[in-house]
């Protein structure tokens, strides 16, 4: 009687020691649910919790079961789901890799985020083009950082030289009196600072459209490297 009562208590502990997604095609996952998000859920398999992210359409699944207990469902949207539907999985076998927006990549139309981009590369089957993906995500990012810096910089400098520039010029005029110096001062300031502002935002856009053509590079190699 003891060890039935043991061997129950260890069957419940573990039962709520994990959650469940059942999907509306009637399979059932065992899982570590990640994010539940507004059209998708992100998780990890139970067994292998280091694991590749794998990501389902809310519309493709019934309801979810967590550890807790506490039970979510979930209800069909406009979205038409078709008998047999399986859940959108972040491996590479599904070589329907996308970028939108130049910059944001998707999987049968559900947004990744970097952190799902960089798991999905590290799985890739073949290792030559694996090294290759994640190299050109890396430098893709670094471009976008670039960017980010050079516009923040433009725009920063851009509107400090001016004020510096007018400060000068009105210190000028009050030791001077003649206002050609203190307005050729200021005009100077206007146009250097214009001169900054639009550096930024050309070496923002060239690194922005090196980022771009980096990752559709990237979508041409991962989805022909599949064939």
């Amino acid at each position: 009687m003891r060890y039935l009562i043991f061997i129950f208590f260890i069957t419940s502990l573990g039962s709520y020691s994990q959650d469940t997604i059942r999907f509306r095609n009637g399979d059932i996952k065992i899982a570590k649910i990640s994010e539940v998000g507004i059209s998708n859920v992100k998780f990890r398999s139970f067994d292998n919790p280091d694991g590749p992210i794998y990501i389902a359409d809310k519309n493709e699944i019934d309801r979810i079961k967590y550890k807790s207990g506490h039970i979510d469902t979930f209800s069909v949207n406009s979205v038409k789901i078709s008998e047999g539907t399986q859940p959108i999985i972040a491996t590479p076998a599904l070589r329907s890799l996308s970028l939108k927006n130049k910059k944001v990549f998707f999987y049968n139309n559900i947004p990744l985020s970097k952190n799902d981009v960089e798991h999905l590369l590290q799985v890739y089957p073949n290792e030559g083009i694996r090294n290759k993906l994640l190299s050109m995500n890396e430098e893709a990012n670094d471009f976008d950082k670039k960017a980010g810096l050079a516009v923040g910089l433009g725009l920063g400098f851009g509107f400090a030289i001016p004020v510096v520039f007018t400060f000068f010029g009105l210190v000028t005029m009050a030791s001077n009196p003649s206002l050609d110096n203190a307005v050729t001062i200021i005009v100077a300031g206007a146009i250097v600072g214009a001169a900054v502002r639009i550096s930024g935002a050309v070496t923002q856009k060239v690194n922005k459209n090196k980022a771009a053509h980096l990752r559709r590079q990237m979508v041409e190699l991962y989805n022909n490297g599949m064939k």
